[in-house]
């Protein structure tokens, strides 16, 4: 929201997805770090594998989408494009994939900006 940002997109990386998982695995809620804000599923394990992963999936997601929110909500700016990537540095084909996203996104910003399109 700061005046030299206000006709720039931002690209949010979430890193670390890996070690997120992991604390969610461990029955570490977000609570602990949003308080009452945070109302999504906690993680607890499952009797069969299928469940377990059924029900891990779906909280990942939820805690993911919570925080993407979270930042989401301190852009004042109803036309500026906040691109968030949830991303593990370590895992190659992710951080291909998100520089080639990255990429797309500041080529196309730049030709809108240009007037090309």
């Amino acid at each position: 929201n700061q005046k030299w940002f206000r006709k720039t997109e931002i690209i949010l990386f979430l890193n670390k997805d890996d070690l997120f998982q992991q604390r969610l695995r461990e029955g570490i809620s977000l609570s602990v770090a949003f308080g009452d804000r945070w109302d999504g599923p906690d993680y607890q394990q499952r009797d069969t594998e299928q469940e377990d992963k059924v029900h891990f999936d779906k909280c990942h997601e939820a805690g993911c989408a919570f925080i993407r929110k979270q930042y989401e909500k301190l852009n004042r700016n109803p036309y500026k494009k906040i691109f968030v990537h949830i991303t593990t540095a370590t895992n190659k084909e992710n951080i291909e994939s998100v520089f080639w996203d990255v990429q797309n996104i500041i080529v196309s910003s730049n030709m809108k900006t240009s007037g090309l399109v």
